[in-house]
């Protein structure tokens, strides 16, 4: 049925490079799983790394029915994790270097349609 999908499987990235305009920094995955199951998308250790080797790690999952009503139950943790390098020309909205640290969880239910 496709207004029933069942995704399962795994994204799996190695050796990918990211250069997201909007943040005018390079990301690298090395060797990075997610995980889709009828239940949701799971992430393991998933690892960001900024362009001096820092990184961001992602733990857990997104539980959700129908790709609506996610339930998140997510931490990420980064240290000396460069998230954006931009300068007013190249984003009006902010710039700047903004390099964070931090233990962030993600939880909650958003009943999206």
């Amino acid at each position: 049925m496709t207004n029933a999908p069942q995704i399962t499987g795994e994204l799996i990235f190695n050796n990918v490079f990211l250069n997201p305009a909007y943040f005018n920094n390079r990301y690298e995955l090395k060797h990075e799983t997610v995980q889709l199951k009828p239940d949701g998308i799971y992430f393991n250790a998933f690892t960001l790394l900024d362009a001096n080797q820092h990184k961001a790690v992602i733990d857990g999952m997104v539980k959700m029915k129908q790709f609506s009503h996610f339930n998140f139950g997510l931490q990420i943790n980064t240290n000396d994790f460069l998230l954006f390098n931009t300068t007013a020309k190249e984003n009006k909205e902010f710039y700047g270097r903004m390099i964070i640290d931090s233990k962030i969880d993600v939880k909650g239910l958003c009943h999206c349609q």
